[in-house]
């Protein structure tokens, strides 16, 4: 019998004994080999890695980038000081450092009294409800004077605001409401979105230690993270902020990064992977407190543990130590598409000379420049620099790595594969019929 593997062809036909073990000792080896190699390659391509390419594509138009700014302070002074914050020691930018929980319980209850009474008047302001939030925050319209869009004013369903605990009522330019994005074809300085800020800093509380605001650009269908992201700015200045997009495209599982579509999720919590994230926190915050972080904005559904309750202090600080210490990961992996922009900021200082020229001087004599911020945000080029992840080893490289390796070591080909696999079925057959004849035999 003939045999596309050429040792097998000289076992099977007749020749001496020693050259037909010779030449099954040399098939054994050539199949080890190839066996041996091949299991390593599929270790590897079981790893799952991947490999990233990088280009920068010219684009004649691109989607314009949600921008959130946030006052650094929360609370009108008029309001705050006589009805709800008389005379405090608070500062909201700085609420998780009187979280403290410390080793010594008297340190809590004599040693720190100033914290004590400032997160008494915060917890009261997080129970709040939110028609009651409104009207103790900034709003956010009141400190932005102007806007505009490529020299238009802006529109008001492209404006939109927020609730931030950390900076109260924050605006959003372009955020994704349902109706699509604003898109830009200019490129410049004298393109994009400008903005006029009134930072007044007579309307700040007593305890707030900066003025200014609180500047995050951000994907469009993102919801923007003021507490983690973005920079601060002050008044008296012109900022000009020139972007560049960044796009990442990742694998899903089961490659390493085992991304996930967050927009195309239907779990409420998992719009996002910082939403995520909390959302994981705040489940072992109940777990094992039987109550939530009010600081975290996720499962406002359950029970807030009480911000002056010692033990429920110490216990969400605890679950934190824990998730850090015991390095619990939660499911959260990176989102599979992801936008972000590269940014130079540029600022030059308000000359009293030139704000006494500009219309906003006109319109309202008493505001000084020292008050207002000037902000640009534009796109530098239309240059997308896009990275992708690929497969490190597609099924197709496998297939043809496969057959290298047993055309090296046995000189087989993929179609002769077939022809292996077409005489191994004649050999089962012939015995499964010499199997049958004999039992019929023997019955009779």
């Amino acid at each position: 019998m003939d045999s596309p593997i050429y040792s097998v062809s000289r076992v099977l036909q007749g020749h001496p004994r020693f050259v037909k073990i010779f030449w099954l000792l040399v098939f054994l080896i050539c199949m080890y080999g190839s066996l041996f190699k091949i299991q390593k390659l599929l270790s590897l391509y079981q790893q799952y890695s991947v490999v990233t390419s990088f280009h920068i594509d010219q684009e004649r138009k691109l989607e314009f980038p949600a921008v959130s700014i946030c006052n650094m302070n929360r609370i009108k002074e008029d309001e705050c000081l006589e009805q709800f914050f008389p005379v405090s020691p608070l500062v909201f930018s700085s609420a998780l450092s009187f979280r403290h929980c410390a080793e010594d319980q008297d340190n809590w209850s004599s040693g720190n009294e100033r914290n004590k009474k400032a997160l008494e008047l915060l917890e009261k302001y997080y129970k709040m409800d939110e028609r009651d939030r409104n009207q103790k925050d900034n709003s956010p319209f009141d400190f932005m004077v102007s806007c505009s869009f490529n020299g238009k004013n802006c529109s008001q369903n492209n404006l939109s605001h927020f609730v931030d605990f950390r900076y109260g009522s924050c605006i959003t330019f372009n955020k994704n409401k349902g109706a699509g994005t604003l898109q830009t074809s200019k490129y410049g300085i004298d393109s994009g979105l400008d903005l006029t800020l009134n930072l007044d800093s007579r309307c700040y509380l007593l305890t707030s230690e900066t003025v200014g605001a609180k500047i995050i650009i951000h994907d469009p269908d993102e919801d923007p993270n003021p507490e983690d992201e973005g920079f601060t700015t002050s008044p008296g200045y012109e900022v000009l902020i020139s972007l560049k997009q960044n796009v990442i495209h990742r694998l899903e599982s089961p490659y390493k990064d085992r991304c996930i579509h967050y927009k195309q999720n239907k779990k409420d919590f998992a719009r996002s992977r910082n939403l995520c994230i909390r959302s994981c926190i705040q489940r072992y915050n109940f777990a094992n407190c039987n109550c939530i972080d009010p600081t975290l904005t996720i499962k406002a559904n359950l029970k807030s543990c009480s911000l002056t309750n010692e033990t429920e202090i110490c216990c969400l600080n605890d679950v934190l130590n824990d998730l850090i210490l015991t390095k619990i990961i939660c499911d959260c992996p990176l989102p599979c598409t992801s936008i972000s922009y590269k940014r130079e900021i540029s600022k030059s200082v308000l000359s009293s000379k030139a704000f006494s020229r500009h219309p906003l001087a006109k319109q309202w004599p008493i505001v000084e420049k020292n008050k207002i911020l000037f902000l640009n945000v534009f796109y530098s080029s239309f240059e997308k620099y896009t990275y992708r992840q690929h497969s490190k080893y597609e099924i197709t490289e496998l297939l043809s790595y496969i057959g290298n390796e047993f055309g090296l070591w046995l000189g087989l080909s993929f179609v002769a594969l077939f022809d292996v696999i077409e005489k191994v079925a004649i050999c089962v057959k012939i015995a499964y019929v010499n199997l049958f004849f004999r039992a019929v035999k023997e019955t009779q």
